[in-house]
């Protein structure tokens, strides 16, 4: 998965970040430049953290979603069992 995160991340700095020949940059000192950079990175790092929290816990609320609807599908087809039983 880390292979995963690093082709992301590069790829959201490609997309985002401005390119290196823009007259912006030109005139940046590199320190300045290296310390914006440095800041990106942690933003799409944090940005990244996030959206695992979010799909993690859209997995949870869709596996518990799913335990109860299971629950009900067997709740009902003892009830039908008992009901057949009790019939005969």
């Amino acid at each position: 998965m880390g292979k995963d995160t690093n082709a992301i991340v590069e790829r959201l700095e490609s997309v985002s970040r401005p390119s290196i020949q823009s007259p912006s940059n030109e005139f940046r000192p590199k320190a300045t430049k290296a310390i914006s950079e440095r800041i990106h990175r942690q933003r799409i790092h944090e940005l990244l953290a996030n959206s695992k929290t979010i799909h993690a816990t859209v997995e949870s609320d869709a596996f518990a979603l799913l335990k109860q609807q299971a629950s009900a599908t067997i709740e009902r087809r003892k009830k039908k069992l008992k009901r057949r039983l009790m019939g005969q």
